[in-house]
């Protein structure tokens, strides 16, 4: 049995879309990002761990390969520390992984957004994130998580 104020760690499962591009290596084509993570801890004490998988999907010419080879889809997955200040704010960071075509850079992430809590286990979270892997494999988006806390 738990008292009323202990602070329990928590699951939390949040699938995103979004738009976000990759503005070197995709040369600032811009389309939609799916992806999602998953986090463990509480944010009213040490804050949580957790795993990020985004992938940015970029529209393809179908009748001019040139074209085509500046158009490639962006895939980021980052481990990162995420702490909410004044309630609501949330701050992200770590370490990401990009690989856009060929090209494969590891960098670091930072993120921020809102949390907004609708019940016991409901989560929307809106956030802005942006991948800092390499001088030619960078990544930004804005996103909507959406999701659960266990």
């Amino acid at each position: 049995e738990t008292s009323p104020t202990t602070i329990k760690n928590k699951i939390t499962i949040l699938p995103r879309i979004g738009f976000g591009m990759n503005y070197l290596a995709s040369y600032n084509n811009i389309g939609p990002i799916i992806g999602g993570s998953i986090s463990y801890g509480n944010n009213n004490k040490w804050g949580k761990i957790g795993i990020d998988l985004m992938y940015i999907l970029i529209k393809q010419d179908s009748d001019d390969a040139t074209l085509n080879q500046n158009r490639k889809h962006t895939m980021g997955i980052n481990g990162f520390y995420e702490r909410i200040i004044l309630k609501k704010i949330v701050l992200k960071g770590g370490l990401s992984y990009v690989k856009t075509g060929e090209v494969q850079s590891l960098g670091l992430a930072a993120g921020a957004g809102l949390s907004f809590h609708i019940g016991k286990m409901l989560i929307i979270q809106p956030m802005a994130d942006v991948n800092f892997s390499s001088t030619t494999n960078n990544t930004m988006g804005i996103n909507l998580n959406f999701g659960i806390s266990l």
